[in-house]
């Protein structure tokens, strides 16, 4: 079988089967989140400063700021994740919720082209 026919044949497949194809990308999209952020969360599937563990909640925070600009190269989300794990960890992100991304943003006055004035 050669490899164009192996693509038809999996085209074909997939649209057959787009609930079942859905439902693996999902769960695929899921697993690699977890490995992901149990890396940068220190071994433990948390937010380093809060301790929250909803998988909703969670997600990678560049410590040194860029993440706008690193987004624009290697994409977001299952994108940024499998990155990460293609360049085998490198340093600089950690898991952070929400909330304290949005802390954090705050306390180092991280506010992109929407800069708030100080308030007396």
């Amino acid at each position: 079988m050669t490899k164009s026919d192996r693509s038809a044949y999996f085209r074909k497949w997939r649209e057959g089967h787009r609930q079942q194809n859905r439902d693996a990308t999902r769960r695929y999209h899921e697993r690699l989140k977890i490995e992901v952020l149990t890396h940068y969360g220190n071994g433990k599937f948390a937010c380093v400063r809060c301790g929250e563990v909803r998988i909703p909640c969670l997600s990678i925070d560049h410590i040194n700021g860029g993440g706008v600009a690193q987004s624009k190269v290697v994409g977001i989300g299952h994108k940024l994740y499998r990155w990460l794990r293609r360049e085998n960890y490198p340093n600089g992100y950690q898991t952070l919720c929400m909330n304290c991304q949005a802390m954090k943003k705050y306390e180092n006055k991280e506010y992109g082209k929407y800069l708030l004035q100080e308030r007396d």
